[in-house]
Protein backbone atom coordinates (compact mmCIF):
# COMPACT_ATOMS: atom_id res chain seq x y z
CA UNK A 1 0.00 0.00 0.00
CA UNK A 2 1.12 3.14 -0.58
CA UNK A 3 1.43 4.97 2.85
CA UNK A 4 1.30 8.35 1.36
CA UNK A 5 -2.41 7.35 0.31
CA UNK A 6 -3.73 6.09 3.59
CA UNK A 7 -3.65 7.26 6.73
CA UNK A 8 -0.51 6.90 9.03
CA UNK A 9 -0.06 4.47 12.07
CA UNK A 10 -1.45 6.12 15.36
CA UNK A 11 2.35 5.33 16.81
CA UNK A 12 4.20 8.75 16.95
CA UNK A 13 7.56 8.31 14.82
CA UNK A 14 6.69 5.18 13.78
CA UNK A 15 8.37 4.80 9.92
CA UNK A 16 6.87 1.71 9.32
CA UNK A 17 5.11 1.50 5.84
CA UNK A 18 1.40 0.64 6.75
CA UNK A 19 0.12 -2.21 4.49
CA UNK A 20 -3.94 -2.30 5.95
CA UNK A 21 -5.94 0.08 6.28
CA UNK A 22 -8.81 0.15 9.87
CA UNK A 23 -11.85 2.30 10.38
CA UNK A 24 -13.69 2.60 13.56
CA UNK A 25 -17.35 2.62 13.70
CA UNK A 26 -16.72 6.41 13.93
CA UNK A 27 -15.55 6.57 10.51
CA UNK A 28 -12.22 7.61 11.40
CA UNK A 29 -8.91 5.24 9.34
CA UNK A 30 -5.81 4.57 10.76
CA UNK A 31 -3.01 2.93 9.02
CA UNK A 32 -1.90 -0.37 10.51
CA UNK A 33 0.90 -3.14 9.92
CA UNK A 34 -0.71 -6.50 9.55
CA UNK A 35 2.60 -8.32 10.63
CA UNK A 36 2.08 -6.33 13.98
CA UNK A 37 -1.32 -7.25 14.40
CA UNK A 38 -1.05 -10.96 13.39
CA UNK A 39 2.23 -11.32 16.37
CA UNK A 40 0.21 -8.46 19.17
CA UNK A 41 -2.90 -10.16 18.35
CA UNK A 42 -5.00 -13.60 19.11
CA UNK A 43 -7.24 -12.80 16.45
CA UNK A 44 -6.07 -10.83 13.00
CA UNK A 45 -4.85 -13.65 10.62
CA UNK A 46 -1.39 -14.31 9.45
CA UNK A 47 0.47 -11.55 7.37
CA UNK A 48 1.77 -13.80 4.84
CA UNK A 49 -1.87 -14.70 4.13
CA UNK A 50 -2.86 -12.71 2.10
CA UNK A 51 -5.99 -13.94 -0.10
CA UNK A 52 -7.68 -10.70 -0.35
CA UNK A 53 -7.95 -9.71 -4.08
CA UNK A 54 -8.86 -6.01 -2.82
CA UNK A 55 -6.93 -4.08 -0.40
CA UNK A 56 -10.31 -2.35 1.07
CA UNK A 57 -10.79 -0.64 4.63
CA UNK A 58 -11.49 -3.13 7.35
CA UNK A 59 -14.57 -2.20 9.51
CA UNK A 60 -14.31 -2.55 13.23
CA UNK A 61 -16.79 -1.90 15.65
CA UNK A 62 -14.71 0.01 17.88
CA UNK A 63 -15.08 3.68 18.37
CA UNK A 64 -11.85 5.71 16.56
CA UNK A 65 -10.47 6.58 20.17
CA UNK A 66 -10.69 2.97 21.61
CA UNK A 67 -8.66 2.16 18.06
CA UNK A 68 -6.02 4.81 18.08
CA UNK A 69 -5.18 3.57 21.96
CA UNK A 70 -5.43 -0.26 21.27
CA UNK A 71 -2.94 0.15 17.79
CA UNK A 72 -0.01 1.89 20.11
CA UNK A 73 -0.16 -1.76 22.31
CA UNK A 74 0.63 -3.44 18.84
CA UNK A 75 4.13 -2.51 18.17
CA UNK A 76 7.77 -3.08 19.57
CA UNK A 77 8.02 -0.04 21.83
CA UNK A 78 6.48 0.85 25.60
CA UNK A 79 2.37 0.67 25.85
CA UNK A 80 1.05 3.50 26.69
CA UNK A 81 0.64 4.26 30.26
CA UNK A 82 -3.17 4.50 30.65
CA UNK A 83 -3.08 6.46 33.71
CA UNK A 84 -1.75 9.37 31.30
CA UNK A 85 -5.10 9.06 28.98
CA UNK A 86 -8.19 11.46 29.65
CA UNK A 87 -10.67 8.35 28.79
CA UNK A 88 -13.53 7.94 30.63
CA UNK A 89 -14.28 4.74 32.41
CA UNK A 90 -16.53 3.87 30.29
CA UNK A 91 -13.88 4.72 27.22
CA UNK A 92 -11.35 2.15 29.40
CA UNK A 93 -13.90 -0.44 29.67
CA UNK A 94 -14.37 -0.17 26.03
CA UNK A 95 -10.68 -0.56 25.58
CA UNK A 96 -10.85 -3.61 27.49
CA UNK A 97 -13.50 -4.97 25.93
CA UNK A 98 -11.91 -4.46 22.54
CA UNK A 99 -8.24 -5.84 23.80
CA UNK A 100 -9.73 -9.07 24.92
CA UNK A 101 -12.17 -9.57 21.78
CA UNK A 102 -8.52 -9.23 19.48
CA UNK A 103 -6.85 -10.74 21.86
CA UNK A 104 -4.50 -8.13 23.36
CA UNK A 105 -2.80 -9.37 26.43
CA UNK A 106 -0.51 -6.11 26.91
CA UNK A 107 -3.44 -4.02 26.44
CA UNK A 108 -5.61 -6.41 28.69
CA UNK A 109 -3.11 -6.21 31.43
CA UNK A 110 -2.29 -2.42 31.32
CA UNK A 111 -6.69 -2.03 31.42
CA UNK A 112 -6.74 -4.08 34.45
CA UNK A 113 -4.44 -2.44 36.08
CA UNK A 114 -5.53 1.13 35.27
CA UNK A 115 -9.43 -0.32 36.04
CA UNK A 116 -8.13 -1.47 39.41
CA UNK A 117 -6.25 2.09 39.97
CA UNK A 118 -9.41 3.81 39.07
CA UNK A 119 -11.77 1.62 41.36
CA UNK A 120 -9.56 2.86 44.46
CA UNK A 121 -10.26 6.27 43.76
CA UNK A 122 -13.91 6.63 43.33
CA UNK A 123 -16.83 6.31 45.47
CA UNK A 124 -18.09 2.58 46.46
CA UNK A 125 -21.56 3.36 44.89
CA UNK A 126 -19.95 4.12 40.97
CA UNK A 127 -17.89 0.94 41.96
CA UNK A 128 -21.15 -1.00 40.67
CA UNK A 129 -21.12 0.60 37.63
CA UNK A 130 -18.01 -1.06 36.89
CA UNK A 131 -18.73 -3.81 38.29
CA UNK A 132 -21.71 -4.40 36.30
CA UNK A 133 -19.75 -3.44 33.00
CA UNK A 134 -17.02 -6.07 33.51
CA UNK A 135 -19.72 -8.69 34.63
CA UNK A 136 -21.94 -8.09 30.64
CA UNK A 137 -18.15 -7.84 29.46
CA UNK A 138 -17.63 -10.63 26.71
CA UNK A 139 -13.93 -10.98 27.26
CA UNK A 140 -11.71 -12.66 29.21
CA UNK A 141 -12.71 -12.25 33.02
CA UNK A 142 -11.61 -9.47 35.26
CA UNK A 143 -9.12 -10.93 37.83
CA UNK A 144 -9.58 -8.66 40.39
CA UNK A 145 -13.44 -8.61 40.35
CA UNK A 146 -13.40 -9.64 43.94
CA UNK A 147 -11.75 -6.21 44.81
CA UNK A 148 -14.29 -4.02 43.27
CA UNK A 149 -17.03 -5.94 44.67
CA UNK A 150 -15.17 -5.46 48.22
CA UNK A 151 -15.85 -1.66 47.50
CA UNK A 152 -19.51 -1.54 47.35
CA UNK A 153 -19.57 -3.42 51.13
CA UNK A 154 -19.99 -0.49 52.86
CA UNK A 155 -22.88 0.31 50.66
CA UNK A 156 -26.47 -0.12 52.32
CA UNK A 157 -28.79 -2.29 50.48
CA UNK A 158 -31.18 0.17 49.81
CA UNK A 159 -28.32 2.56 47.91
CA UNK A 160 -27.29 -0.69 45.98
CA UNK A 161 -30.33 -1.83 44.83
CA UNK A 162 -31.62 1.81 44.05
CA UNK A 163 -28.18 2.09 41.83
CA UNK A 164 -29.49 -1.19 40.18
CA UNK A 165 -32.93 -0.34 39.24
CA UNK A 166 -31.42 2.95 37.55
CA UNK A 167 -28.96 0.22 35.37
Amino acid sequence: MDTEAHPKCPVEECLIPCDIVLVSNDNKHFGAHKRHLEIYTDSFPNADWDNLTTHEPVRLAESGSVLALLLQFMHNTSPPDLSQQRFSNDNIMDLYKAAGKYGSFVALEACRKEIKSRVKRIKPIESIAIFVQLHEATCPSFPDIDYIVRRTLSLSHADALEHFSKN
